[in-house]
């Protein structure tokens, strides 16, 4: 392989990355502003629907903990996009076999497998215990075809997050000896 066959699509990539880093940005603040919203919206219907007095404030409070856990998945979400900005800014570098960069994308991955745990298992389970009290179910379990994409998709992401984080490793020692 020439010089100029590996230099091409490292330019693309480099280019691309630039871009992504930037829809990384605007994604993760669509998901967090979407989930503050929504939060906000609960609380205004909750006061709206009881008016004033303490049991308002209870039943408002317990609200806000209800749309707080509903929508934390997607704050994650914003989270793990946050941090791949990080890896993408390296990328458009040029900076692509970093132990940073690869932990990114490891991060990345393990991210969306925390989201995804509490989307389908940890979030609805604690929200029946709020709404309903100590008549809650043990486990509430939400999960969609959907849903085991995109836990196989966390799983893949983390699995190539570790496997640069070795090449990355193995690109440091090889730049150690020359």
């Amino acid at each position: 392989m020439t010089s100029i066959e590996v230099t091409a699509p490292l330019a693309r990539a480099q280019k691309m990355a630039d871009t992504a880093g930037l829809i990384a940005i605007i994604a993760a603040i669509a998901l967090g502003g979407s989930a503050l919203v929504d939060i906000g919206a609960a609380a205004f219907r909750e006061l709206k629907a009881l008016g004033p007095g303490r049991e308002a404030l209870g039943a408002v409070t317990g609200s806000l903990a209800g749309q707080w856990l509903l929508a934390l998945p997607s704050l994650i979400i914003a989270l793990v996009l946050l941090d791949l900005r990080r890896v993408m800014a390296d990328y458009a570098a040029g900076r692509f076999f970093t132990r940073r960069a690869s932990a990114g994308v490891r991060k990345a991955g393990e991210g969306l497998l925390w989201a995804m745990a509490f989307a389908c298992i940890v979030s609805p389970t604690l929200y029946g215990f709020i709404v309903n009290g100590a008549r809650g179910g043990p486990l509430d379990l939400r999960l969609e075809a959907f849903d085991l994409g995109l836990i196989a998709l966390g799983a893949f992401i983390m699995v190539m997050g570790r496997a640069l984080e070795a090449a990355a490793a193995i690109k440091a020692e090889n730049d150690a000896i020359i």
